[in-house]
């Protein structure tokens, strides 16, 4: 663990004590220097999932003040991330989210507010893939990977109203979880899996939105094998290795095809948090250990090994 001097606080920034921050599978990817990994510039710190409480603002900044809960926008790529006891955040005013008092009764768990992020993404992707006619459809939904970006999916979904959405994920701790949550779960792996899935979903029929959170070349062979004719498959997972997809059969089905990368905060965290706060105990069943910044390496070689966790925290 490297030590270096608390930032010092420029006047329209904001500085964070961290209690907690989420791996992302993307800290991962980076952590692995993988084929997404292998992008950036090392040394780095990229801790983004973050609940953090201000300890002291600058002289321009009106919008918060110390001791308020709060998560952001770090610019992690320049300045460091999260994983720290201290995080500065530039420009605090537009950076920055509050989630009021760290001393009141109804704050959110930080548990919670780490998870702020990753809902938005599954509100962001969902929102992508809506079919046009109209808010009222509930179409049938699958998703792919049963991770924290999958299982916020899923949690995106339900607030939308959707009831009927399979997780298919190869973890029996994850499906556990996704099964917790409502959702239908398949066992994806093994030669028996893609058959599994498509008894699951109606092999005819297939699903109107399939999303892809797993990011390998079976599960990504798997979403074009399932999703209906006309369907729209949303890609969000990032993956170790180069993968292609069935390019034929996105041709021949009349395949709608997205990508999409994070959301922007400021127009989903409201949403995020609401969906958070409402089902709060529910959700924390997605955090499945937690580490001390002391033990951040132990923390990311088991956040490699996605059969043995779902979300891990370090605390600082």
């Amino acid at each position: 663990m490297n030590r270096v001097p608390i930032p010092e606080v420029g006047a329209d920034d904001a500085l964070l004590r961290i209690h907690a921050c989420g791996i992302c599978g993307s800290d991962v990817h980076r952590y692995l220097v993988d084929a997404y990994g292998s992008r950036f510039r090392y040394p780095l710190n990229s801790g983004h999932e973050f609940a953090g409480e201000v300890v002291t603002v600058g002289e321009h900044v009106t919008g918060f003040k110390p001791g308020e809960w709060v998560t952001g926008h770090p610019s992690w790529v320049e300045h460091g991330g999260a994983f720290a006891e201290y995080l500065l955040i530039l420009d605090a005013d537009r950076n920055l989210i509050s989630l009021g008092a760290a001393t009141e009764s109804e704050a959110l768990d930080p548990a919670l507010i780490s998870l702020i992020e990753p809902v938005t993404v599954g509100l962001n992707a969902l929102k992508q893939c809506t079919p046009s006619s109209g808010p009222d459809a509930r179409p049938h939904i699958v998703i792919l990977g049963g991770g924290t970006i999958g299982l916020c999916v899923l949690l995106a979904a339900q607030a939308h109203g959707h009831t009927d959405i399979v997780v298919s994920e190869p973890s029996s701790l994850r499906r556990d979880i996704a099964e917790s949550l409502g959702a239908r779960t398949v066992e994806s792996g093994g030669d028996d899996g893609l058959e599994r899935l498509r008894a699951a979903v109606n092999a005819d029929q297939g699903a109107d939105i399939v999303i892809e959170c797993a990011g390998s070349e079976d599960s990504i062979a798997q979403a074009v094998e399932i999703v209906a004719r006309g369907g729209t498959l949303m890609m969000v997972a990032l993956s170790r290795t180069a993968v292609g997809i069935p390019l034929m059969s996105v041709v021949t089905k009349g395949l709608k095809v997205l990508g999409m990368t994070g959301a922007p905060l400021d127009a989903y965290a409201s949403e995020a948090i609401e969906i958070l706060g409402s089902r709060g105990s529910e959700i924390l069943r997605l955090v499945t250990h937690r580490f001390p910044l002391a033990d951040a390496r132990d923390a990311f070689e088991l956040a490699c090994d996605p059969d043995s966790c779902c979300k891990i925290l370090i605390e600082p």
